[in-house]
């Protein structure tokens, strides 16, 4: 059994997935998949929570194989209903977790379906099938107690996918990552307070108002300084991507020890999270901003410099 980090949809080479089940069916006949990774499934290839419940009500809350391969490729099961997903790149298995999508997930069910899913995997010779952490998300369990049922049962066939880490605020443990973080930073030997406080600055060309700017008392002073003053004519379309990667590197190549916890974040997603609408550093969480997907560039540079980092 091995355990890899990503998107379970995205799997380019896979033999089969799973998703993780509960044995209810539901209205007009269909299997109740609301939420997780069931969820997804259902939205992703609609009818697949009919042909799930026509499983379940003839054989019960069990490991099924929910697919095919024709002459075209992996479809679902031909049984009557339309589907729009031809050529699945893999085959879909569902994989019980629970008996009761409101009960908690139970280990003993969940052996069992391993010991299936195994026997179904020996029979299609597959070598690859990735399994989401059955039952430790929705299904309330522990991740050790389930490693310890499935482990002895899976092997190296078996990739145990867990989502990538997002980290999507700048503050408290990670208030490092935060442009308003107080550590010096020397550039053309001057000594800067911090980051904000640098990169406002050289928004001009003007050395008056760089000293007023280096002068703020705290980062949001020198934000707000940074936006009373006219702008320098190639900053927007040349210069702030430019100049907030080199502030970024300077600040951690300068700082020993927020350069250990940028890298101790390892491959986790770094999103600039606010809620003061700005999608081009970061990404707005308020409720305007709620269908704007922010573009993030601070976190980008983040990402690219912790991985320069972690090369050296």
């Amino acid at each position: 059994m091995k355990t890899i980090r990503g998107n379970i949809w995205k799997i380019k080479k896979a033999d089969a997935i799973c998703i993780t089940t509960n044995g209810i069916i539901g209205q007009h006949n269909r299997a109740v998949m609301g939420r997780g990774i069931a969820l997804d499934a259902k939205i992703k290839h609609p009818g697949i929570d009919y042909l799930l419940a026509k499983k379940l009500n003839k054989h019960g809350n069990h490991v099924y194989l929910l697919t095919e391969k024709t002459k075209k490729g992996i479809s679902l099961l031909n049984m009557d209903v339309f589907s729009v997903n031809k050529n699945i790149p893999y085959h879909i298995v569902s994989f019980p977790t629970k008996n009761h999508w409101k009960e908690k997930s139970s280990l003993s069910l969940i052996k069992k379906s391993a010991k299936r899913l195994v026997k179904l995997a020996d029979k299609k010779k597959w070598k690859k099938i990735i399994v989401p952490r059955p039952g430790c998300n929705n299904g309330e369990l522990n991740w050790k107690d389930v490693k310890k049922v499935i482990e002895p049962i899976f092997d190296n066939r078996f990739r145990i996918i867990r989502k990538k880490k997002i980290i999507d605020s700048f503050r408290g443990k990670y208030a490092f990552l935060s442009n308003f973080y107080f550590c010096d930073i020397r550039y053309r030997n001057i000594v800067w307070s911090s980051l904000e406080h640098l990169f406002q600055a050289y928004k001009f060309t003007s050395e008056k108002i760089r000293r007023i700017i280096w002068n703020a008392s705290k980062p949001s002073e020198a934000k707000e300084l940074g936006n009373s003053y006219k702008l320098r004519k190639d900053w927007d379309k040349k210069l702030k991507k430019k100049y907030m990667l080199k502030f970024v590197r300077l600040k951690f190549k300068q700082n020993k020890v927020i350069r250990k916890k940028l890298i101790k974040t390892k491959k986790a997603i770094l999103i600039e999270g606010n809620t003061w609408h700005d999608n081009y550093w970061g990404d707005c969480k308020c409720k305007k901003c709620k269908d704007i997907k922010g573009q993030n560039n601070l976190g980008k540079i983040l990402m690219q410099v912790r991985e320069e980092f972690e090369n050296v």
